[in-house]
C-alpha cells in the first residue's frame, strides 16, 4: 500500500463520516490528510525521487515495479548525461572537468482501495524532471582517472491522479495539492566521485570500467502545501562496464564497433524507499559509429539496448548516447 493511500485511510479513520455536510467533510478531511502527512516521512519519499532522475545512468527505460500494495507501477525514465574534460587546460595530471545531467521520470501506478466502505480506483502520474550540473577536475592516474565533482541543481515534480468511485469527487477536493495533484521545487546540492578505468585488450577489443558515487543534499524551496517542504539526503552508487571491439564495417567511412556491457545503479536511503527498490542491473548490448574529428568534442554515438532487473522490478532501456 503506497504511503499516500494511507494518508488517506489513516486520516478517514479520524472522522465519522456520515455526521458532516459535504463542505464541512471536505474541510476536515484536509486538515486530517495535510496531520496524517506531517507526520509521515512522504515529503522525503518524494524528495528522493530526483536521487533517480538526476544521475547519469540509464538512458532511456521502462520498469515494471512489483511491490506490495501497489497492482500496477510503471516508470519511464530518460536522461541526458553530458561531460567534458578539458585537456588544454592540464595542470600537470589534474584537468579542469564540468557535467550536466537532464533527466525527465514518469511514475505511473494503479491502485484501488476501500473507503467510507466503498470502492475507489486510484490512477495516479508523477513526472519529475531535474537539471543537474557538476564542476570538478579530473585527476589522470594511469589507466586510471579520479574526478571529484562538486554539483547544483533543480528539481521539479508534478503530481496528476484521477480518482473514480463513489467517492472520487470527496477525495480529490480533499487531497488536491497536498497529497496528490501536488508540485513541488527543490533545489539539489551534492558531491560526487567517479573512477573511470580504460585498458586496450587484443584484436582491437576495448575494454572500460566506471564507479562514481554521488551524495545529494535536496531542499524544497516552492510546493502547492507547506506539508510537502523540507530537507533531505540521499546516495545514488553506480558501476558500469563495457567491452567493445571492431566489426569490420566501415558505414558512412567511419568505423562501426560492437558494445557489450553491464551495469549497476543502488539507491541509499530515501531514494530506495521512494523508487520501492534498492538495487538496479543492466545487462545490454549496441552499436557504436566512431566519429573522431568528424565533430567537435564528440568521439562517437551509440544506439543501445538492455534489459534491467532489480529485487521486484524488471524492464528494459533503449536509446542513443553522445561519447566524449
Amino acid at each position: 500500500m503506497t504511503t499516500c493511500v494511507r494518508i488517506i485511510i489513516s486520516a478517514a479513520a479520524a472522522l465519522v463520516l456520515s455526521t458532516s455536510s459535504s463542505a464541512q467533510l471536505v474541510a476536515d478531511l484536509r486538515e486530517d490528510v495535510r496531520s496524517s502527512a506531517a507526520s509521515s516521512n512522504l515529503s522525503d519519499e518524494l524528495q528522493g525521487l530526483s536521487g533517480y532522475t538526476a544521475v547519469p545512468g540509464i538512458s532511456s527505460a521502462s520498469l515494471s515495479v512489483e511491490q506490495e500494495g501497489q497492482q500496477d507501477l510503471r516508470i519511464n525514465r530518460t536522461s541526458f548525461p553530458l561531460f567534458y574534460v578539458f585537456e588544454d587546460l592540464a595542470i600537470g595530471r589534474v584537468k579542469p572537468r564540468v557535467e550536466l545531467t537532464l533527466g525527465r521520470t514518469r511514475f505511473r501506478e494503479k491502485t484501488d482501495f476501500v473507503f467510507d466502505g466503498q470502492p475507489v480506483f486510484l490512477d495516479n502520474r508523477i513526472t519529475s524532471y531535474s537539471a543537474v550540473s557538476g564542476l570538478g577536475v579530473a585527476i589522470d592516474l594511469g589507466p586510471w582517472t579520479v574526478s571529484p565533482v562538486f554539483l547544483a541543481g533543480y528539481s521539479r515534480t508534478d503530481d496528476e491522479a484521477r480518482f473514480s468511485g463513489a467517492s472520487g469527487s470527496l477525495l480529490e477536493s480533499a487531497t488536491r495539492g497536498i497529497i496528490f495533484n501536488f508540485e513541488i521545487e527543490e533545489a539539489i546540492l551534492g558531491v560526487g566521485v567517479q573512477a573511470d578505468y580504460a585498458a586496450k585488450l587484443d584484436h582491437g577489443i576495448a575494454f572500460r570500467a566506471r564507479a562514481r558515487y554521488n551524495h545529494l543534499f535536496t531542499v524544497t524551496f516552492d510546493a502547492s502545501d507547506p506539508v510537502l517542504e523540507g530537507s533531505s539526503n540521499f546516495g545514488v552508487a553506480t558501476a558500469f562496464a563495457q567491452l567493445d571491439g571492431p566489426t569490420g564495417l566501415h558505414p558512412l567511412g567511419r568505423q562501426l564497433r560492437w558494445i557489450g556491457f553491464a551495469g549497476n545503479s543502488s539507491f541509499v536511503g530515501v531514494a530506495g524507499e521512494a523508487l520501492g527498490f534498492d538495487t538496479l542491473f543492466e545487462l545490454g548490448t549496441g552499436v557504436q559509429l566512431v566519429e573522431r574529428d568528424l565533430v567537435p568534442f564528440v568521439s562517437g554515438v551509440s544506439l543501445r539496448t538492455s534489459f534491467v532487473f532489480g529485487e521486484g522490478v524488471r524492464g528494459f532501456a533503449l536509446g542513443g548516447q553522445i561519447d566524449f
